[in-house]
């Protein structure tokens, strides 16, 4: 009996996981955006510019943390199931591009990847309009470095799931965000 098991977790691991696993990394990448209406004129959102508002309504940011000049930190964890949390350090530069528009960038090298980009754009009748785009990438050398089950399942499932987090991630920070701005500006 134990020597049938042996023999199915063995071709298991060495058939049914393609080699190919193992000879390459592993990426994990999500991309996703969100906009969304708030009753705030676009001078009352000056709150967006700041890496703290984020850092207090976006779930999953443990901290966003300014090293010098344009540069930050980001500390990212990303809740997993049957598995310890995925954790993300992502060292970004901050592009202002003009008061309303902001982008933090991770260099393309990095094996940590963030973009964040954050736009507010006026409206009419006093309100204006919050796009927010995120794009993630995790890379590893191998797969058991994201989940044990991660070479069975694959890097385009477990993109998907990142993916899913990120949007339940963004729609929380609306949810917050409307909030926080609701009570600094009522």
């Amino acid at each position: 009996m134990f020597r049938g098991i042996r023999c199915l977790l063995f071709f298991s691991f060495f058939c049914l996981i393609p080699m190919s696993v193992y000879a390459k990394d592993f990426v994990v990448n999500a991309n996703t955006s969100v906009t969304y209406e708030v009753p705030r004129s676009v001078d009352q959102l000056q709150a967006f510019n700041s890496p703290e508002f984020i850092s207090r309504n976006l779930p999953g940011i443990e901290s966003i943390e300014q090293l010098k000049g344009e540069d930050f930190l980001w500390d990212l964890k990303i809740p997993v199931p049957m598995a310890r949390d995925m954790t993300g350090t992502f060292i970004s530069k901050r592009e202002v591009l003009n008061s309303n528009h902001m982008i933090f960038t991770s260099p393309k090298e990095s094996e940590d990847f963030m973009r964040c980009e954050i736009k507010v754009e006026p409206k009419p009748n006093n309100e204006s309009q919050i796009n927010i785009s995120m794009n993630l990438k995790f890379t590893r050398s191998n797969g058991l470095k994201f989940h044990w089950m991660a070479p069975l399942l694959g890097e385009e499932f477990l993109s998907e799931r990142v993916k899913e987090m990120l949007d339940k991630m963004l729609n929380e920070f609306i949810l917050n965000s409307k909030e926080e701005l609701e009570a600094v500006n009522a």
